[in-house]
């Protein structure tokens, strides 16, 4: 995927969130399907994946419903794929192993 794409689904996202987001990743996994995760407004943890993978540059992505995955402000949030699954990886609180947690879809 060129740069001049990931920049533009950047700005895209940006842009069209209707609340203000305190954390935003996007990871592209090995067919070109768009993986999101970010932390809104209120405090929940979302999940977003692209329900098409263009690559002809001009096409944009659509992005299929969203998953909350957590709320209260979760905190360092990651995010990778194998294969077709991804795996969220978050802290619920600091200073205990009970904060660790990990989604998957």
């Amino acid at each position: 995927m060129k740069s001049k794409q990931k920049l533009l689904i950047m700005i895209i996202l940006f842009f069209s969130l209707s609340f203000v987001v305190s954390f935003l990743t996007i990871y592209y996994d090995d067919n070109g399907y768009v993986h999101v995760v970010f932390v809104n407004g209120r405090g929940e943890l979302i999940y977003v994946k692209s329900t098409n993978n263009p690559n002809d540059g001009n096409s944009p992505y659509v992005f299929g419903k969203s998953v909350v995955i957590a709320e209260n402000s979760p905190m360092n949030v990651d995010i990778t794929v194998r294969g077709e699954t991804p795996y969220i990886g978050y802290l619920t609180s600091l200073g205990s192993f009970d904060g660790l947690n990990t989604a998957f879809f």
